[in-house]
């Protein structure tokens, strides 16, 4: 399918929006259960310690409120939403993303992670509500529509949300929203159709950002 960036995404705004708010809330208490003993864990994500993990993830967050800052001018869109992923696999340095997220590790350093994540959840959520559809949202991999941008959050929040509860030892659940608007980007990054064995949609998010094996050579899409 080709992904222009003036082409519909087929999850509207509204939908993204509700995703993201089932997700963000329900990963409030996960998040106010971390002690500061629980930041040295080891995760599944190479050489990030849950420490690594909560800035990453929190600030992964924080870029909607960044991005839509009166510091960014909108600009017209230059990607779409299967665009963003394309680009990171092609562009992005994984030493990078772990230097940003030390970086904003450091900058809350001291602070309870619970009330950078309130503060950063409600900022974050105040901005989506308030922009149109189509605001320019500038990342470093191309300016996304809104409607677009908005997907690549829920499936951040909700694969590094699994993430978090495997770290801690919880059940590794998220909202079924969310569930649904990350299955349906990865479906769509996906070449073909979904193999054997991978039907139900948590146990795809799974093996599609390689977080368990899978004997689909096509498997992971990203990581």
């Amino acid at each position: 399918m080709l992904d222009l960036p003036t082409r519909s995404c087929p999850v509207d705004l509204d939908r993204s929006i509700r995703a993201l708010v089932t997700e963000l809330d329900a990963l409030d208490a996960v998040i106010a259960s971390v002690s500061a003993a629980d930041l040295a864990r080891p995760t599944r994500c190479t050489d990030w310690s849950l420490e690594l993990l909560l800035a990453h993830l929190v600030r992964g967050v924080d870029r909607l409120r960044a991005y839509l800052s009166e510091g960014f001018p909108d600009e017209p869109a230059s990607i779409g939403w299967l665009s963003y992923w394309t680009t990171i696999a092609v562009v992005a340095d994984s030493a990078s993303i772990t230097e940003r997220a030390q970086t904003f590790a450091s900058q809350v350093n001291n602070r309870a992670v619970g009330k950078v994540w309130q503060d950063v959840h409600s900022r974050a959520l105040e901005v989506v509500h308030a922009a149109p559809a189509d605001r320019g949202v500038p990342t470093p991999f191309g300016v996304l529509r809104l409607d677009h941008y908005l997907p690549t959050r829920v499936l951040e929040v909700t694969v590094h949300g699994l993430d978090l509860r495997h770290a801690l030892g919880l059940e590794e659940v998220a909202t079924p929203e969310a569930v649904a608007v990350t299955a349906l980007t990865l479906d769509n990054l996906l070449p073909g159709d979904r193999a054997p064995g991978h039907e139900d949609d948590m146990k795809f998010i799974l093996a599609a950002t390689g977080r368990i094996p899978s004997d689909d050579s096509r498997l992971p899409l990203i990581s």
